[in-house]
């Protein structure tokens, strides 16, 4: 895919192209932030840590599929994870409610510590075992997280393909797939 078909389809807007872009935001995300880390063989070298930062990357960018932002406004990444987080409750149970307080979030630290630190903070730590998230030891399993993750991402292209053109969700990924065709060409 190229990034003129991109265009071409957005311009369309027809159904096979609305298909089409469905199935680009599918492959754009899975395959960068999922398959890759979910694959790893033998199970023994897959990086937790590297599964969080992953994850973090995707969060923020279905998170700006879904808002059809550009990129994470400076300064609201702590509300687009809350955001994130309220809206997919179905799948990751218990962190908008454990991680809601500013001093004692996700967003603070797991991602800002794994991305900027390359560690946790505050005695978090991620482990490939146990629950999804155990606020009281303070543990997240990145495996469940990827996994509930690639459901996110299967629930919002479910969305999409059933969504009308005009919707806001719809919307919203033409604004952002429009944002990252306009970065490819410079």
């Amino acid at each position: 895919m190229t990034v003129r078909e991109l265009k071409e389809w957005i311009a369309r807007g027809d159904a096979q192209s609305k298909q089409r872009m469905t199935e680009f935001i599918y492959h754009r995300l899975n395959h960068r932030y999922i398959e890759p880390l979910l694959h790893v063989s033998p199970p023994k070298y897959r990086s937790g840590f590297l599964m969080m930062a992953s994850a973090c990357l995707m969060i923020e960018t279905l998170q700006s599929f879904y808002t059809g932002k550009k990129e994470t406004p400076r300064g609201q990444g702590l509300n687009s994870f809350k955001d994130f987080f309220q809206r997919e409750t179905k799948f990751f149970p218990g962190f908008a409610a454990e991680f809601r307080d500013d001093k004692d979030n996700f967003y603070t630290n797991i991602r800002c510590g794994i991305l900027h630190q390359a560690e946790t903070k505050r005695g978090y730590r991620v482990l490939r075992v146990g629950p999804l998230l155990d606020a009281k030891a303070r543990t997240v399993n990145a495996e469940v997280f990827l996994k509930a993750l690639e459901r996110c991402l299967d629930h919002y292209v479910s969305a999409l393909r059933t969504a009308r053109p005009e919707s806001e969700l719809w919307k919203n990924a033409v604004l952002k797939l429009n944002f990252i065709s306009d970065n490819c060409k410079h």
